[in-house]
């Protein structure tokens, strides 16, 4: 289950990602590397374009994707203590982000480093996906896809938050 939910989060980590290239000025050096980060062939690529992307464009406006991607990819590769530190930097930026929050209940437990923060992340990631629900789909969303987005990250963090609760 874990690896069905973490790649099932890459999958839609890609999927803001090419909604996101629409938010570059085309043939700049930026949306260059972000065409690279799309077309890379492996995950391993993907993440050391993603690093550099991050360190040579910080106040990108795909900032926030590019930290998505870089935690889901530590997160397939099971790299909890990478993939926290992305959740974190995502919740500096974005403070009810729902996929860092998941990740952070996740790791958090599996890793037994703070199962109370895991189950407060868990609650809260239940609780901002409640309030998503009550807002119009996103860019990249159509009316139907967004609730059926919504349940997916709904199911991952009921199920890490309940692992939480187990561990505890």
């Amino acid at each position: 289950m874990k690896v069905q939910c973490l790649v099932g989060a890459l999958v839609l980590s890609l999927v803001f990602a090419t909604g996101a290239s629409a938010q570059l000025i085309a043939g700049t050096p930026e949306d260059a590397l972000f065409g690279q980060i799309e077309a890379a062939a492996s995950d391993s690529d993907r993440l050391e374009l993603a690093m550099q992307f991050e360190s040579e464009f910080p106040g990108s406006p795909v900032h926030v994707q590019i930290l998505t991607m870089i935690m889901n990819i530590y997160n397939q590769q099971q790299d909890s203590a990478n993939a926290m530190v992305y959740a974190r930097k995502l919740l500096d930026e974005e403070e009810d982000n729902v996929e860092a929050l998941i990740a952070l209940t996740y790791n958090l437990a599996l890793t037994r480093e703070d199962v109370d923060a895991a189950i407060e992340y868990g609650e809260r990631a239940i609780a901002v996906i409640g309030e998503l629900r009550s807002t119009e789909a996103p860019v990249g969303y159509t009316p139907e896809s967004w609730p059926a987005y919504l349940d997916t990250l709904e199911a991952s963090a009921e199920s890490y938050l309940n692992y939480a609760r187990t561990v505890q």
